[in-house]
C-alpha cells in the first residue's frame, strides 16, 4: 500500500512537471511568433526605406544625366556659335560693283547712256566678336552729279547668342526693297514711293544705332531702331533730329521649296510743318523654287505703306509696289510691277506700270530690260542696265 501511495504521488508530480514544461513551451513559441511578427515587420519597413531611397537615387541619376546632358547640348550650342563667331578671316573680302544704264523714254529727260553707280564692299572681322561691313559707291545724283556716298558702313557685335547691335550707316526697313543694294533689286525703274516718301532713287539709309533680337522659334527677329533724320520725304524738313524706328520681321517655312517673309515697321516723329507724322509700312515676300529644277521660281512682293502726316490738306497718305517675278531657267527671267503712291502735298494718286526681262549670265551679272509707263504724268521709261560685279562679295542679311 505505501509503494502505491508513492508510485502515484510520483506519476502526479511527473504529470504537474510535463504540464509545466507545456506551458513554458507554449509562452515560449508565442514569444517565438511575436518576435517574427515585429521582425517581419521591420524587415518590411526596412526594405520600404531601401526602395525609397533607391528611388530618390534613381531620380537623382535622371535629374543628373538630363542636367549633364542639357550642359553638354549648351556647350555644343556654346561651341558652335563660338566656332562661328571665332570664324575669322582677318583679311577683308573686297568687291567691286558696277551699274552702267541707258534710260530713254517720252516726257523725260533722255539721259542714254550713264555710269549709275560703282560700289566698293569692303566686309570682314575685326575680331571673334565684331564685324565691320561699308559700301562706298561712286554714284550719280538725280541732277546728274556724281558723288562719293557710303552706302552703308556700321560696325556690327556679334558677342551675345541671338542679340546683335550695329552702329554706323544702314539702309533702314520700312520696307523690303529699300534693304537691298542695287545689284540686289528685282527692278530697274523704283517704286514711285521712293521720290516722294524716300531720299529718290538711293532709298532711305541713315545713321543711327540699331539694336536687334532673333528668335528660332518661331523665326522672328525683332528691331529697334534710333536714327539721324535724313528723310527728305514724309519727314522733311522736320524739327525732329532723332528718329525712332521699330521693325519686327518674321518668317513662315511652308517647306524646303517655299516661304513667305513679313516685315512690319512704325516710326513717329515730326514733318515740315512741325506736326506730328506716323508712318507704318508692311511687307510680305513670297518666294517658290521647283523642287525638281530649282532655278525655275517664283517670287511676289507688296509692300504697302501708311502714313498719318498732319499739317496737309489731306493728311492720309498711301502708297503701294507690287510685283512678280518668273524665272524660266537659270539664266531668264521675266517680270510685272506696279506701283501706287499719294502725294505729299496733295489728294491725287500717281501710278506706274512696268515689265521687266531680265538675261542671267551667273550670278555675278545681269542684264535687265524695263519698261515703265506713268499714265498722269504720260510718261513712258525704256531702261537698259548691265550690273556686274568682281571680287569676294559676301551675302547680304536675308
Amino acid at each position: 500500500m505505501k509503494r502505491l501511495s508513492i508510485f502515484l504521488l510520483i506519476s502526479i508530480a511527473i504529470i504537474v512537471a510535463q504540464e509545466d514544461t507545456k506551458e513554458k513551451l507554449k509562452k515560449l513559441e508565442e514569444q517565438i511568433q511575436m518576435l517574427q511578427k515585429e521582425y517581419q515587420r521591420k524587415i518590411k519597413e526596412l526594405q520600404e526605406q531601401v526602395k525609397e531611397l533607391q528611388e530618390k537615387l534613381e531620380e537623382k541619376e535622371i535629374e543628373q544625366e538630363s542636367l549633364t546632358a542639357q550642359f553638354e547640348r549648351e556647350k555644343k550650342e556654346s561651341q558652335s556659335f563660338r566656332k562661328q563667331v571665332g570664324r575669322v578671316s582677318y583679311l577683308p573680302d573686297i568687291s567691286v560693283i558696277g551699274d552702267i544704264r541707258f534710260r530713254s523714254g517720252n516726257n523725260i529727260e533722255d539721259e542714254k547712256f550713264f555710269i549709275n553707280e560703282i560700289e566698293t564692299a569692303i566686309t570682314g572681322a575685326v575680331d571673334p566678336y565684331f564685324y565691320y561691313s561699308s559700301f562706298i559707291s561712286l554714284e550719280r545724283e538725280e541732277t546728274g552729279e556724281i558723288i562719293v556716298d557710303p552706302e552703308e558702313a556700321y560696325v556690327q557685335y556679334l558677342g551675345i547668342k541671338n542679340l546683335g547691335v550695329r552702329i554706323g550707316k544702314f539702309f533702314l526697313p520700312v520696307t523690303k526693297s529699300n534693304t537691298w543694294h542695287t545689284h540686289q533689286r528685282l527692278f530697274g525703274e523704283v517704286p514711285l514711293y521712293y521720290d516722294e516718301y524716300f531720299n529718290g532713287n538711293e532709298g532711305y539709309k541713315t545713321e543711327g544705332i540699331h539694336i536687334y533680337y532673333q528668335l528660332s522659334k518661331p523665326v522672328m527677329e525683332i528691331s529697334f531702331y534710333t536714327v539721324a533724320n535724313r528723310n527728305s520725304g514724309i519727314f522733311k524738313d522736320s524739327s525732329s533730329d532723332i528718329l525712332p524706328f521699330i521693325s519686327i520681321k518674321k518668317l513662315y517655312t511652308f517647306s524646303d521649296f517655299s516661304d513667305i517673309e513679313s516685315i512690319t515697321t512704325l516710326s513717329y516723329g515730326k514733318n515740315q510743318f512741325n506736326k506730328n507724322t506716323f508712318l507704318g509700312a508692311n511687307t510680305l515676300f513670297f518666294r517658290w523654287k521647283n523642287p525638281n529644277y530649282p532655278y525655275n521660281k517664283i517670287q511676289f512682293l507688296t509692300e504697302n505703306i501708311f502714313a498719318n502726316v498732319n499739317g496737309t490738306a489731306d493728311k492720309n497718305k498711301y502708297a503701294n509696289y507690287t510685283l512678280l517675278s518668273y524665272n524660266f531657267t537659270k539664266y531668264i527671267s521675266l517680270g510685272i510691277d506696279f506701283s501706287l503712291v499719294k502725294a505729299l502735298d496733295g489728294s491725287n494718286y500717281d501710278t506706274a506700270y512696268g515689265a521687266i526681262f531680265d538675261i542671267i549670265p551667273s550670278e555675278f551679272s545681269f542684264l535687265r530690260f524695263n519698261y515703265h509707263i506713268r499714265p498722269q504724268t504720260n510718261e513712258s521709261i525704256f531702261l537698259i542696265e548691265l550690273n556686274f560685279g568682281v571680287g569676294r562679295h559676301r551675302a547680304h542679311p536675308y
